[in-house]
């Protein structure tokens, strides 16, 4: 409906308003070991975890320090390849996970209640939401991961099987940005096995 287009707009325009502000915040936590993998995948992009960092006053080999999986910084070495690599760069190559997310939530929340746009606006000014999205860490995208994958499987049943491929796709996606993702795949498990929906597909997209 026009009226929910109107309100996802300002939903999004809510969040960059909101995230602006800190798009040139310095690298801090774990940011920058996520930047340093980002930039040894540049030079050497099949041996992610292949060198040493200073952390904690001695040098550790990072795949003890650094205990995701690399799919974020991946993304980070392509976008400090498109971008040169700036923290300004580097955290506008972040907002739209955000954006994303919000997008994803109007459409999860509009499955299970009539005011899907109070959901995302409680999710907007949770402040653990706030805090995350102004990182280079795993979350942004983790999340937006794991709110598509879940969109799309509902609408694989309410629509289209193929959305089943473009949700595994994702959930494949979560589990190599960070591993408590493999928690989607029992959730999807269980919403198809007790949704009696009639749709097909799903269990071999789960085994992908």
């Amino acid at each position: 409906r026009l009226s929910e287009k109107y309100h996802l707009l300002l939903l999004c325009a809510f969040c960059l308003l909101m995230l602006a502000p800190f798009v040139g915040r310095p690298l801090h936590v774990d940011d920058p070991v996520f930047v340093w993998v980002a930039k040894h995948i540049v030079h050497h992009p099949g041996n992610f975890y292949g060198f040493d960092i200073n952390w904690g006053r001695r040098d550790f080999p990072v795949s003890t320090v650094f205990l995701s999986p690399p799919l974020t910084s991946y993304y980070l070495a392509a976008a400090s390849l498109l971008t040169g690599g700036g923290e300004l760069a580097l955290h506008l190559a972040f907002l739209p996970f955000s954006i994303l997310t919000v997008v994803g939530l109007f459409f999860l929340s509009g499955n299970f209640c009539d005011r899907p746009s109070l959901c995302v606006l409680l999710v907007l000014l949770c402040p653990a939401f706030w805090v995350s999205s102004t990182t280079l860490m795993c979350e942004p995208p983790l999340l937006c991961y794991w709110i598509w994958a879940i969109v799309f499987w509902l609408w694989g049943s309410q629509r289209s099987r193929w959305f089943f491929v473009l949700s595994a796709i994702l959930v494949s996606a979560a589990i190599l940005t960070k591993f408590t993702a493999l928690a989607l795949i029992p959730l999807l498990l269980l919403r198809s096995t007790f949704k009696a929906d009639g749709a097909r597909g799903w269990l071999v997209q789960l085994v992908v």
